[in-house]
């Protein structure tokens, strides 16, 4: 059996095998294999079902749009454990949030502030060294 073929082969088994969290649009609710990966995802204490009831109550769309409405990270948070599938979009809010783009460019350049200033420290104390041991 070539490479190509094994991998071939396992890819089948693995997209066979896989588990997608959808929950049931009549009531909501996980079944106990997507309960199981959704808790390896986000927390062995994490109870997707219970937020069944309000995943019928109201689409997905407009949970996203309060949540947006909203716009806290606690908003966000609520969203992510009611629609735990569509997550990364809140954990995006959430980050940006806590780190708004002005905020990480401005750590961003203190970063490389320091770090020339660091590099340009030992280049000076190499020069001194040389320095130094040419003069003797």
């Amino acid at each position: 059996m070539s490479a190509e073929s094994r991998a071939r082969a396992n890819l089948i088994r693995a997209l066979d095998e896989a588990i997608e969290p959808v929950h049931c649009p009549a009531c909501g609710i996980f079944q106990p294999d997507m309960v199981r990966v959704l808790r390896e995802q986000r927390g062995t204490r994490y109870e997707p079902n219970k937020y069944a009831s309000e995943r019928i109550a109201a689409p997905v769309a407009d949970a996203w749009r309060a949540a947006c409405a909203a716009n806290t990270v606690e908003s966000y948070t609520k969203f992510m454990e009611v629609w735990p599938t569509f997550s990364w979009h809140a954990e995006k809010q959430i980050k940006e949030l806590k780190y708004p783009p002005l905020l990480r460019k401005l750590v961003s350049g203190v970063v490389w502030i320091v770090w020339g200033a660091l590099v340009l420290f030992v280049i000076g104390i190499i020069a001194i060294v040389i320095a130094s041991s040419h003069h003797r």
